[in-house]
C-alpha cells in the first residue's frame, strides 16, 4: 500500500503514525532531491519531526531525524515486506531495540538530546537550488546554542577540526543524522581541538 501525501505536517503525521514502532520497513520520499528517499524503520514521531533507522540496502546506516513538512510520499508495500524478511533473516535489525532518547518537539530539542546522549552528528541545510543540493553539510558536535542558531564545530575530510564553528539557523536545518557508521568510525581518528574547547582553554589561561 502506498500513501500519497502533500507537504503538510498534519497529513504526514496522520499517515506516518500507523508505521511507528511496527518493525515494518517504509520508504519516505522527501521534497529535496539530494536525499529524496529514505528507507528504514520509523522509531519516533511528533507533529513536527520523525526519526527513522535508515538502511542502505543491507547496511544499517544509523538514525535520521527529518521534518514532516518535507514528506511528500510514504510507501509500505510488498517490496518493503520482502526487505523485512531479508533483514530479519540476516540478523540486521538489532538497531530497532536501541533507546534513542531524542526529544522530537522541534529541531532545537532534538539537537539538545543528541548532544546530551550521543554527542556527534551530521546536520544538513538542504537547498534544491544549490548545485550540490546543500547550503550546508556539517559533521561534528555542538559548540553552543543560541535562540536562532546552532553553533557547530565541524571536522573535515582529513579528520581535522575546523578553527571556527559554523552558524546554522534552526529554521533551515532539514536533516540530522546520528549513530551512523560514518560518524562512529571518523570520530575515532580526529585530530586537533574543537573551537569551543579552544575557547574554554583560552579563557582558562587568561584567568
Amino acid at each position: 500500500m502506498s500513501f500519497e501525501l502533500s507537504p503538510d505536517p498534519q497529513s504526514a503525521y496522520r499517515d506516518l503514525l500507523p508505521h511507528l514502532g511496527t518493525a515494518k520497513k517504509i520508504r519516505v520520499t522527501r521534497s529535496f532531491w539530494k536525499e529524496e528517499l529514505m528507507n528504514g524503520y520509523l522509531m519516533g514521531l511528533s507533529e513536527e519531526l520523525g526519526v527513522i533507522h535508515c538502511f542502505d540496502d543491507f547496511e544499517p546506516d544509523g538514525y535520521t531525524i527529518f521534518r514532516l513538512r518535507d514528506v511528500v510520499e510514504i510507501r509500505s508495500s510488498a517490496f518493503e515486506r520482502h526487505w523485512d524478511r531479508m533483514l530479519l533473516g540476516e540478523g540486521l535489525l538489532s538497531g530497532l531495540e536501541v533507546n534513542l532518547s531524542v526529544d522530537l518537539t522541534d529541531i532545537k530539542s532534538a539537537v539538545h538530546s543528541i548532544d546530551s546522549n550521543h554527542q556527534f552528528m551530521i546536520v544538513e541545510v538542504e537547498n534544491n537550488d544549490a548545485p550540490d543540493g546543500w547550503d550546508s553539510y556539517s559533521i561534528g558536535q555542538v559548540a553552543a546554542f543560541s535562540d536562532d542558531e546552532l553553533i557547530f564545530d565541524d571536522f573535515d575530510g582529513r579528520g581535522r577540526w575546523d578553527d571556527v564553528p559554523s552558524y546554522l539557523l534552526w529554521k533551515s536545518i532539514s536533516l540530522i543524522h546520528f549513530k551512523t557508521p560514518y560518524i562512529n568510525t571518523f570520530r575515532k581518528y580526529l585530530t586537533g581541538t574543537p573551537s569551543a574547547e579552544q575557547d574554554r582553554s583560552s579563557q582558562h589561561g587568561e584567568q
